[in-house]
């Protein structure tokens, strides 16, 4: 991907893996790199910034004569998660209604217009003619 990994778009990542499982370092960075491009030299600090804020919490496993350092997220940093997906949410809405293709403005207004109103779009098009006669009506009665 080539967009620019902000600290927050890297944290609502490892968040979101976490909220999934617990994982140990390893693991986490062959996940994250799978989405973001990022080494372990960003991650690492990415954790311990997250883990200082609250947001992490960290416990040692041994496994096979090796001991793991896991990364389990918290309450706060479910919270966290949840702020990052709307804050997502919002900005993928944005992007898309830029992003669509073969669309006009208008036609993506009057898509939006009929999923919030459910005014069909011929009923929209009488409803705007209707307007705009009444208006020209409204004028002609001044004079």
């Amino acid at each position: 991907m080539n967009f620019l990994t902000t600290s927050a778009l890297l944290d609502s990542v490892v968040l979101s893996l976490l909220n999934k499982s617990d994982s140990y370092g390893y693991i986490l960075t062959q996940d994250v790199i799978k989405t973001l491009e990022v080494s372990e030299s960003t991650l690492y600090p990415a954790l311990r910034r997250l883990q200082k804020a609250g947001l992490l919490e960290t416990y040692d496993r041994t496994e096979n004569g090796r001991n793991r350092r896991y990364y389990k997220i918290t309450g706060a940093g479910e919270e966290k998660l949840k702020e990052y997906l709307a804050s997502w949410e919002e900005a993928k809405k944005k992007l898309n209604s830029i992003f669509e293709k073969g669309k006009s403005p208008s036609a993506r207004h009057s898509s939006a217009l009929q999923r919030h109103s459910g005014i069909e779009p011929e009923s929209k098009n009488e409803i705007a003619d209707q307007v705009r006669n009444d208006g020209s009506k409204e004028r002609s009665d001044k004079k």
